[in-house]
């Protein structure tokens, strides 16, 4: 007669052919499990070489605990771990239970998912800032896998590193000469990339010219110092050309002149425009030997005088010679 599975029946007949059943059902042994090695590695993001558990005796439940890391799974009767591990894991020790209708064994074997390896790089080699002016932050391009960010060596006055991002921040207090600075970007894992940058900070822009004052229509030479080269300039008055040559307007005036460099920062200054250089009397009538004071006016003092016939001394008196002519 059918039985069930797992199960199966007896019967016994006599001679007067009466019968008698018995069902006995047939249990599968207890499995075992074991699994070698006992310690296996994966990297983050990258297919895992399966992991296979040796099993006895029929298995129907297979799990694992704790739970395995994302994007890895353990088949239910086989007991196969396999798949892509989608996060960072430090080495956990996990137990397999293999399980029948009888009992159950188990088996533990420990698992590390590596981080992928990290990436930094900037968008350029090298970086000015001004002193005194909030910086516009520097920041790296990290990869995924970036726990942490480092520099050597310490950032100067008053710049600070985000230890996440690795964005350099902050207003500068002091200047400095162009400096090398290194930065590591780390995983969790404590695998390690580096990359170098130079880092300059100067002084706020300012504008010199050598005389502030000058003629109507004359030049000056603007000369920039600090700051972000890459200076412009303009003029509230008379005209400056791009390389900081600057011309009177006209007719006397006080004008200001800025520059800019290219961060947005600048600098004004003041010149003073002076009325066209002038002398009164510009014609006289004297005796030999004697004296005429002439004044000077506009232009830029001081003044210096000559005379071509006669003597003049630096205040303008002129002294006539001794024989009638011009001066």
């Amino acid at each position: 007669c059918d039985s069930p599975s797992g199960s199966l029946a007896v019967r016994v007949t006599d001679t007067d052919l009466r019968t008698a059943d018995a069902t006995i059902t047939v249990n599968p042994v207890v499995p075992t499990i074991s699994v070698s090695p006992s310690s296996y590695a994966a990297t983050k993001n990258s297919a895992m070489t399966s992991i296979s558990l040796t099993t006895t005796s029929e298995v129907t439940s297979c799990v694992a605990s704790p739970s395995l890391p994302s994007g890895l799974t353990i088949n239910g009767t086989s007991c196969l771990i396999s798949g892509t591990p989608a996060s960072y894991s430090a080495a956990t020790a996990y137990t397999v239970t293999a399980g029948n209708l009888t009992g159950s064994a188990n088996a533990v074997f420990t698992l590390a998912v590596n981080d992928i390896a990290p990436t930094i790089g900037f968008a350029s080699g090298s970086y000015l800032r001004v002193k005194n002016q909030a910086m516009t932050a520097i920041s790296p391009s990290l990869g995924s896998s970036v726990a942490s960010v480092t520099v050597a060596p310490a950032l100067p006055g008053s710049v600070s590193l985000n230890g996440t991002t690795g964005a350099m921040t902050g207003t500068p207090s002091v200047t400095l000469a162009a400096t090398s600075y290194s930065f590591t970007a780390t995983n969790n894992t404590g695998q390690t990339a580096a990359t170098t940058i130079t880092f300059q900070i100067n002084d706020v822009v300012s504008a010199t010219v050598p005389y502030s004052t000058l003629a109507v229509t004359n030049t000056v030479q603007v000369t920039p110092a600090g700051g972000a080269p890459g200076y412009t300039y303009s003029a509230g008055c008379g005209s400056i050309s791009g390389a900081g040559l600057f011309t009177a307007p006209g007719s006397a005036t006080t004008c200001s002149v800025t520059i800019a460099d290219t961060l947005a920062n600048s600098s004004t200054l003041s010149i003073t425009v002076n009325p066209a250089l002038a002398v009164s009397p510009t014609s006289a009538n004297v005796e030999i030997n004697l004296s005429l004071t002439l004044a000077g006016s506009g232009g830029v003092t001081p003044y210096s005088w000559a005379a071509s016939n006669g003597a003049i001394n630096g205040s303008g008196v002129y002294t006539a010679p001794a024989t009638p002519g011009t001066a």
